[in-house]
């Protein structure tokens, strides 16, 4: 009997080394992936990375964009304000154009007042 038991001990052993040495066989391959796997990951992290530093990159500059047009808001003049520049300098230049006016007919006028004064300097012998 304990021959028996034995015998049962030693297959059950050769069984479980057998068995033992396909589940060793099963891990070594799923390490393998793994590692595989870990590689492909590892790419991918630096991929993400730099991806992260482009976003960043682009994110300052979105911020420094906005607050560029937040300052272009701010001093900018609205058409309200660019129509009221001009109707002045409308009124400007009227005023210009009149006086420019005037001052020909003046010019006009004073020659003709000294042609007359000359004429009465003559005619009352002043001259």
């Amino acid at each position: 009997m304990e021959k028996r038991i034995i015998q049962l001990l030693e297959e059950q052993n050769k069984k479980s080394d057998s068995t033992d040495r396909k589940i060793d066989q099963v891990i070594k391959e799923y390490d393998e992936r793994f590692s595989e796997n870990d590689n492909r990951w590892s790419e991918q992290d630096k991929k993400l990375a730099a991806h992260d530093k482009q976003f960043k990159a682009i994110f300052i500059k979105l911020l420094d964009h906005d607050q560029q047009l937040e300052d272009i808001r701010e001093n900018m003049a609205t058409r309200q304000e660019l129509n009221k520049v001009i109707n002045t300098l409308d009124k400007f230049v009227g005023l210009y154009v009149k006086t420019d006016q005037e001052q020909v007919f003046m010019g006009q006028r004073v020659a003709r007042v000294e042609s007359d004064v000359e004429k009465i300097k003559i005619a009352v012998k002043l001259a």
